[in-house]
């Protein structure tokens, strides 16, 4: 469990280095905020990217306050016992492109009791110089389903041993919801028992967008 010297209900607000994936076609200069709160029944810690725009940065926030949100009705009003507290930590990597689309990926990760957590995943795909927040479909000129997700599927059964939970993890377009742009590939995240036993973690699929149908970055 991750540990705080921080009493009450304080908030604190720390400025840091962020974690910075292939920096291109960006002038933003990037430091990150973290949101602390320490009761007697949780303990949160997130820590999440802020740019000198204000478009991004409420986008950020607003994501991250509504999964603090999400993991206090989960916690709900009482502590798990006498030495453990309900636990959330939410920790981001950023990835640019040279097309100036910036994306996010959050790594939501809640304890509240059981032999072990678990870790929700959530993407942001934006363009900050236009300040349009972007879907999957929004780069395919064709059903970004029926494009991505039979290569998926196929990288999928090639990492896990077991394949039982692949088809149904990959059904709809929303099981494809967290992903990352980058200038040559979408790389596609998965939480924990989405696709595969806990064991297996949250695997990672990269897809070349030349081999997509219908890739396209949108205009």
């Amino acid at each position: 469990m991750v540990k705080h010297l921080i009493l009450g209900l304080t908030l604190v607000i720390i400025t840091i280095g962020c974690q910075t994936k292939t920096k291109q076609g960006f002038d933003y200069s990037t430091v990150q905020d973290s949101l602390v709160f320490k009761t007697d029944i949780y303990d949160i810690n997130a820590q999440f990217p802020k740019f000198n725009h204000a478009y991004t940065d409420s986008l950020i926030r607003s994501t991250v306050l509504g999964m603090i949100q999400a993991f206090k009705e989960e916690a709900g009003e009482e502590r798990l016992s006498e030495n453990w507290m309900n636990e959330q930590v939410i920790q981001c990597e950023l990835v640019y492109t040279t097309q100036g689309f910036l994306s996010i990926v959050f790594r939501d990760y809640h304890y509240t009791g059981g032999a072990h957590g678990n870790t929700f995943l959530t993407s942001l795909v934006l363009h900050p110089n236009r300040r349009v927040r972007y879907k999957l479909q929004d780069f395919f000129a064709t059903s970004a389903l029926q494009s991505v997700q039979k290569p998926v599927r196929e990288q999928l059964r090639q990492q896990l041993d077991s394949d039982v939970f692949i088809d149904e993890g990959t059904a709809t377009l929303a099981d494809f919801k967290v992903f990352v742009i980058t200038d040559q590939a979408i790389d596609f995240h998965f939480p924990p028992y989405q696709v595969a036993a806990y064991a297996f973690g949250a695997p990672v699929v990269k897809i070349s967008q030349k081999s997509l149908n219908g890739f396209r970055f949108p205009e």
